[in-house]
């Protein structure tokens, strides 16, 4: 098997559902924040595009953590009205590699 390094012309980082009101209702949120913005920051530092995808920000779910929105400031937040983000016309390209 031929391993390549992890580059921004070979890597995508996908974050699905980041919301503010979805994190009220997970285990330890407090450590799951923190982790997921050091992988954030990592993957801006390092270059790798990020997609970023949130579904029914008006509802429950809320808008995207403002610290990841924060870290990606400026690019786009896809916001789905279908649950299933593979389901979605624009974050499943990057199934295909077409992100």
């Amino acid at each position: 098997m031929n391993w390549e390094t992890v580059s921004p012309d070979n890597a995508v980082l996908l974050f699905v559902d980041q919301q503010e009101g979805l994190f009220s209702r997970i285990h330890e949120p407090g450590r799951t924040r923190a982790n997921l913005l050091a992988l954030a920051r990592s993957a801006r530092l390092l270059g790798i595009p990020a997609v970023m995808t949130t579904a029914l920000t008006a509802g429950p779910n809320g808008p995207q953590l403002t610290e990841l929105t924060d870290t990606f400031a400026g690019q786009e937040i896809i916001d789905r009205t279908l649950i299933n983000a593979w389901h979605h016309s624009r974050a499943g390209l990057l199934e295909s590699g077409g992100g």
